[in-house]
């Protein structure tokens, strides 16, 4: 990335080696440079670029756009600093750059430190004058702001002398009071506005405010007009004081409360609906004054642990931490801190208390602050209390009956495990009794078989969850336990790059199986009449799909082998599972024997 300083300045200059010197020395002064070579060319730049400052050169070719005019047809689209660089300096040549603004006109070969001061002082006066019309740009808002905010502030604003004589207001009080604008009000007194017992009770409160120069601030008053409507208004008066702190006059704005006081009456009635809706839902409520550890709960929340409300100390801020079970306290107390520091939206737990005959009940509680400090601290949180105790008593039924079919479970996965070892052990005691060679050979392939399966039932009980198995623990143990059946294995290394992933048992029986049947037939004839070898086992995870590839250095595929034709039990039991994967299967002849196995995982839902 660039210098987020650095200036980009733009040369627009048709003479290249002009502009490749230019460009050159710029560049060494830290400059970031465009180069243009005519108008056509600088009008792009423009617009396609941050551009901080332009040196424009006059001349741009014959019967071409001079320089002159086209820095004046990009400043009709923009506001960019101009400076010309020119040979020309003939009177009238710098007399035409003057119709323009521009910032500066310097003579071609002018000394690079030149140019840099000139850039510099130009980008500064650039600066300071773009800096100065947003001064005035915002001046000139904020005066029509301040015009304005009196005429739409939904207060009503006034002041008065020393006589209460009105001096001003805004439209909102003009209006209230009978008139069609502010100016009509100037001049006028409370009783050409008011009737006399409302215009004597201000003029007496004004007074108070004037003689002691203190205000009165959001105080309610009921407020009659002079048509004899009556409003409920909340007032705040203010001495006005001039420089040598006299007071000169009153402040004072009101504002209609009369919806606010029937919202009120209108609040008391719906909390007494929620009260009885509360009551027939059989809730407790709760609230916390956080800050001063006031507690307010009602006759059901105390009901739900055998109390009634006068048996509890509501007075003790912590009282209700006395029946929280020590076990579940803890994390009480960490989700209510999360809550109050904004980490979630509410506070919701589900925990134990003691109930009065001494047994613990399950509790769900739910709450949200109502109320933040200034400096943005809980002051009140309020919620509900359910009793969940029959729910948690079913639940942990529930999960103690689970639990015990999961033992039951895994100790069918043991005797199926010994079920494997025991018949594992009578293939080898017949291979060991059979003198046919190629009896030897089909039962030795059998116990390989049943070795895989047995490698996946020990995985599944070492694994906390049985449902899903890691292949890389289970093609690690596997891949070693086939080599070793082998006695001259010793000079055969083996090469594994197997990623971890999880995949069904179902799916991981077949792998074995095919895993088996390769290695066993690598081993059997890869490396006949070799002195050593590799093999190379990988396997990966590519968008949810298994890449298996077993690599030989051995003697390779038979001459005229075709994977097709192929009817050795070994080959049918792999194409059989592989179909059974809905995968796909390879066999070919690569600096030995490659077999590749593909196919997608799935997980049952």
């Amino acid at each position: 990335m660039g210098n987020k300083n650095m200036k980009t300045i733009l040369l627009v200059e048709d003479e290249a080696v002009d502009a490749m010197n230019t460009s050159l020395s710029l560049e060494n002064y830290g400059y970031d440079v465009i180069t243009a070579v005519d108008a056509g060319e600088a009008f792009v730049s423009v617009r396609e670029r941050q551009i901080d400052l332009i040196l424009m050169d006059i001349d741009l070719g014959t019967g071409k756009i001079d320089g002159v005019e086209t820095a004046s047809e990009i400043l009709k689209e923009c506001d960019i600093p101009v400076i010309f660089l020119s040979s020309h300096t003939e009177p009238e040549i710098v007399e035409k750059t003057e119709k323009i603004i521009s910032y500066g006109f310097l003579v071609k070969g002018t000394s690079i430190t030149v140019i840099d001061t000139s850039i510099k002082t130009a980008l500064k006066l650039f600066k300071f004058k773009t800096e100065r019309r947003q001064t005035e740009s915002d001046l000139e808002k904020t005066r029509m702001m301040l015009d304005d905010v009196l005429n739409t502030i939904p207060v009503r604003v006034f002041w008065k002398d020393l006589d209460s004589i009105y001096m001003g207001c805004n439209q909102l009080f003009a209006r209230d009071s009978g008139r069609d604008s502010s100016d009509e009000i100037i001049g006028l007194t409370d009783l050409d506005i008011r009737t006399s017992g409302q215009a004597e009770l201000n003029r007496i409160d004004d007074r108070k405010i004037i003689e002691s120069g203190k205000p009165r601030i959001n105080y309610e008053e009921l407020f009659l007009t002079k048509d004899g409507d009556k409003k409920w208004i909340v007032t705040s008066k203010i001495p006005l004081r001039n420089n040598e702190g006299a007071t000169y006059g009153i402040l004072g704005t009101y504002e209609n409360i009369t919806g606010r006081k029937q919202m009120e009456e209108e609040i008391i009635l719906q909390k007494n609906r929620l009260t009885n809706i509360l009551y027939g839902s059989n809730v407790g409520t709760w609230e916390w004054n956080i800050q001063s550890g006031e507690n307010l709960v009602n006759e059901h929340w105390a009901s739900i642990l055998g109390y009634s409300l006068e048996e509890l100390s509501l007075e003790n801020r912590d009282f209700w931490k006395e029946f929280v079970h020590p076990d579940d306290l803890k994390r009480v107390n960490d989700l209510l801190d999360r809550h109050f520091s904004n980490e979630t939206d509410f506070f919701e737990c589900e925990f134990r208390m003691l109930h009065k005959k001494g047994y613990w009940v399950w509790i769900l509680s739910r709450g949200k602050v109502a109320v933040w400090t200034e400096d943005n601290k809980p002051l009140l949180i309020s919620g509900t209390h359910l009793d969940i105790n029959e729910r948690r008593l079913a639940q942990d039924e529930i999960l103690r009956q689970l639990s015990e079919k999961e033992i039951i479970l895994k100790e069918s996965h043991h005797r199926m495990k010994n079920n494997f070892s025991t018949i594992g052990s009578l293939l080898s005691l017949q291979a060991e009794s059979v003198s046919n060679q190629e009896a030897e050979a089909a039962l030795q392939d059998a116990i390989g078989r049943v070795h895989s399966m047995q490698v996946l039932y020990e995985k599944l009980l070492l694994a906390d969850d049985f449902r899903t198995t890691s292949i890389k623990h289970y093609l690690d143990d596997l891949v070693e336990d086939i080599i070793n059946v082998f006695p001259d294995r010793t000079n055969i290394r083996i090469d594994k790059q197997i990623h971890d992933c999880k995949i069904e048992p179902n799916q991981l029986f077949s792998l074995g199986i095919i895993v088996n049947e390769l290695l066993t037939n690598v081993m059997k004839y890869a490396f006949a009449g070799k002195d050593s070898g590799v093999i190379k086992v990988s396997l990966r995870e590519n968008e949810g799909c298994i890449i298996l590839i077993i690599h030989d250095n051995g003697n390779g595929l038979p001459e005229g082998f075709e994977q097709e034709k192929q009817d050795g039990f070994g080959l049918m039991l792999i194409n059989i599972l592989c179909h059974q994967l809905n995968g796909t299967f390879s066999i070919e002849n690569s600096m030995g024997t490659k077999s590749t196995l593909s196919f997608c995982t799935y997980r049952k839902g």
